[in-house]
């Protein structure tokens, strides 16, 4: 999948990451992972000129609940464009706590077409070098997503990421 070479290229140095500007959209990608073990929230920044930028944000455990990400969100309800919620386990107390507190179509629950094409997007983006992602300091996202692997996702040949800890590359995706 994604390998050690096509990842390193991608990194970009923090001095170097683009700084979200007025006019740039800033999305939110949240991931429950399968077992209900824990939730994953990444970053990206698409800069009006520039190549759009990830970052992970935090990964915990769900037993710490999800109130900081509720937070999180409420905190950043006017510069998001969106945040993505993939996972069952905790979306739906997720979109409760937010419920109301952000713009109508600022949260949306993804389906699975939704999330083979993010993978595929972002697989795809990786490998031709149409994303960054900081190259210091996301060992977390950085073990994700090269050591991922490809989860069949219903029975048309699609995929999204499997592995030992998919969580973090499939909230950046």
């Amino acid at each position: 999948m994604i390998t050690s070479a096509m990842w390193t290229s991608s990194g970009v140095r923090a001095d170097d990451a683009p700084k979200p500007d007025e006019g740039d959209v800033i999305a939110y990608g949240i991931k429950f992972s399968p077992d209900g073990a824990s939730v994953a929230l990444s970053a990206c920044v698409k800069p009006r000129n520039g190549t759009p930028h990830v970052e992970l944000v935090d990964c915990r455990p769900l037993s710490h609940g999800t109130g900081w990400l509720a937070n999180f969100m409420v905190e950043r309800r006017k510069s998001a464009a969106a945040f993505v919620v993939d996972g069952l386990n905790g979306a739906g107390s997720l979109a409760e706590r937010v419920s109301g507190k952000l713009p109508k179509k600022a949260l949306i629950m993804a389906r699975s077409g939704d999330v083979i094409a993010a993978a595929d997007m972002f697989f795809q983006a990786t490998k031709e070098g149409r994303l960054t992602h900081l190259s210091d300091g996301q060992e977390r996202l950085e073990q994700s997503a090269v050591n991922s692997t490809r989860r069949a996702i219903g029975s048309s040949g699609g995929w999204g990421w499997g592995g030992d800890d998919p969580a973090p590359v499939e909230s950046a995706s």
